[in-house]
């Protein structure tokens, strides 16, 4: 399990650009993985906002937020926490970076 592990020990800011410059695997077979799992996310997504975990701001820019401050559930297992701390620093990197350069910097398509 490198990947996760790389990418949720890395801080902020630049905590995406880090984690592909230490490993540059990362990013092979992204964009199948990412085109594989789509409807998965999309339920995922559906499930988040139809239960209050994630709110829509549509003000100037439309923005996820989370809809409460603690984690619903609490993990023990240093996998699944690790997994978490991974989504997290991804979620931090579509906060601080354009998706233009996302995709670029991890070479996919939205």
């Amino acid at each position: 399990m490198k990947q996760p592990d790389t990418v949720a020990s890395k801080v902020r800011p630049g905590a995406l650009y880090k984690a592909v410059a230490s490993d540059r695997e990362i990013t092979i077979g992204l964009q199948e993985r990412m085109e594989a799992l789509s409807e998965r996310t999309l339920q995922s997504l559906s499930v988040a906002f139809s239960t209050g975990l994630l709110l829509l701001d549509c003000e100037e820019k439309p923005q996820l937020i989370p809809g409460r401050k603690s984690p619903p559930v609490t993990h023990v297992t240093e996998e699944v926490k690790t997994l978490l701390a991974a989504a997290k620093r991804v979620g931090q990197a579509t906060a601080e970076l354009p998706s233009g350069q996302i995709a670029t910097h991890l070479n996919v398509q939205f």
